[in-house]
């Protein structure tokens, strides 16, 4: 499969930045262990699972400790942008889903579930927050599906490849650093328009950048294993994602943002989502 950050790649990022042992010693458990204890190290406020990825309902006593991962977020108001019903209603409707999506991954893709299990230490499921399925970058590791998760079983796989991409490009941002300058990141001269549900909203070139490789992703598995008919999803059509993406590549170019913004492996990525999606044109 055709990704932006090769397997390969995001598992030697993860034994880089958690000083993991190379030698013969080093399996998935091992390496698992080593993540999770750096983690520990640069994440004080996020509880870490000492074992495979775990499922947890989120209630008033336990909502305190990822009270940060829920902090809403000014661009968007969530409440009245989602608009459609609910799919799955209850927080067990959508572990079910979840899992089962797991499952398919696992048989569809198995080197990119492997990866899932590796980075993804938590899946957090609440019942009163919208916006889907989420991550945040000050909680690497973990993925967050909210009452109004929205995909039909065939696409649910696309879910947890699009949460995971993020974390990967957190681990990878970490590495590289992938901005020169965070602070220019969030001028109003710098973001450029996103397509979100039935409005535009304003995004910064790190947003941007992450839903491109997010978007490769998920075209690569409709490429291999789905198709590409439009499906019930939280996801946009594929040709909707291509326009998309070229819209981004054209507002990136025409404000010279690569040149003012991007590191070198800044714009080895965004060259790589071009080449992508000039080749997909």
């Amino acid at each position: 499969m055709n990704s932006v950050i090769p397997i390969e790649k995001a598992i030697e990022t993860i034994v880089l930045l958690s000083s993991a042992p190379v030698n013969d010693d080093l399996d998935e458990l091992l390496l698992k262990k080593h993540y999770q204890q750096w983690l520990l190290k640069i994440q004080l406020h996020c509880p870490i699972l000492n074992d495979k990825t775990e499922f947890i309902e989120i209630d008033n006593s336990k909502i305190n400790v990822y009270d940060g991962y829920f902090k809403r977020e000014d661009r968007v108001d969530y409440e009245d942008a989602i608009s459609s019903s609910i799919m799955y209603p209850s927080i067990k409707d959508r572990i079910v889903k979840i899992k089962e999506g797991l499952i398919d991954l696992r048989e569809k893709e198995p080197l990119k579930a492997s990866l899932f299990d590796l980075v993804i230490n938590t899946v957090i499921f609440d019942q009163n927050t919208r916006g889907g399925t989420s991550v945040n970058p000050n909680y690497v590791g973990v993925m967050g599906v909210h009452h109004d998760m929205r995909a039909e079983k065939e696409a649910v796989p696309e879910l947890l490849l699009h949460e995971m991409t993020h974390n990967l490009l957190f681990l990878d941002e970490l590495r590289y650093q992938h901005y020169k300058n965070y602070e220019l990141l969030k001028q109003n001269e710098n973001k450029m328009d996103s397509p979100y549900l039935n409005t535009v909203i304003q995004l910064p070139l790190d947003r941007i950048l992450h839903r491109m490789v997010v978007f490769v992703e998920i075209l690569e598995y409709r490429n291999k294993h789905i198709g590409h008919s439009v499906r019930e999803s939280q996801h946009l059509s594929s040709d909707i994602i291509r326009n998309t993406c070229h819209q981004y590549i054209s507002q990136i170019e025409g404000k010279n943002l690569t040149e003012k913004l991007l590191t070198d492996r800044g714009q080895k990525i965004f060259e790589s989502c071009r080449d992508y999606f000039n080749i997909s044109s």
